[in-house]
């Protein structure tokens, strides 16, 4: 996926969890949804076979989950750096650091998952994930310019 897209899919999770309290019901009912319609585009999209069916269900998942948890975590940073009286230098400068590296640590979390992809998927398949994730942030863009 392009650096861009997977900035503005970070971006997107950051703003809407950023919105919404950690606990927020229909955040976390979005995100559900979201996370579901993601997992019946792939499996359409890379030709997931019945055999693989349940390991990639379970393994995207996880990945996923995985993701959302970290985002979460920065938005919950800067949700505490927004909502407190006098933030020190010290706060933002912490919290601009978490912002920036999020892109790094979310690229270890897809690279973790790709070794578990690789036992399970065709070469094919992991070829194709990538070019999928970007035209399912097509898909998102364009809905999204749609409201």
């Amino acid at each position: 996926m392009t650096r861009f897209a997977l900035l503005f899919l970070s971006l997107i999770f950051t703003l809407s969890a950023a919105t919404a309290g950690p606990n927020d019901a229909r955040h976390r009912q979005w995100l559900k949804e979201m996370q579901q319609a993601k997992l019946e585009f792939f499996i359409r999209e890379l030709a997931i076979t019945a055999d693989q069916k349940a390991q990639f269900t379970r393994t995207f998942n996880d990945m996923e989950n995985e993701l959302i948890t970290l985002r979460d975590n920065v938005a919950s940073l800067r949700r505490t750096i927004r909502d407190k009286a006098n933030p020190t230098d010290l706060d933002y400068e912490k919290a601009a650091e978490a912002q920036f590296e999020l892109s790094q640590r979310e690229g270890a979390i897809q690279l973790k998952y790709f070794a578990k992809y690789k036992t399970f998927l065709t070469k094919k398949q992991l070829f194709e994930y990538q070019r999928v994730e970007h035209r399912w942030m097509k898909k998102v863009m364009q809905s999204r310019k749609k409201k």
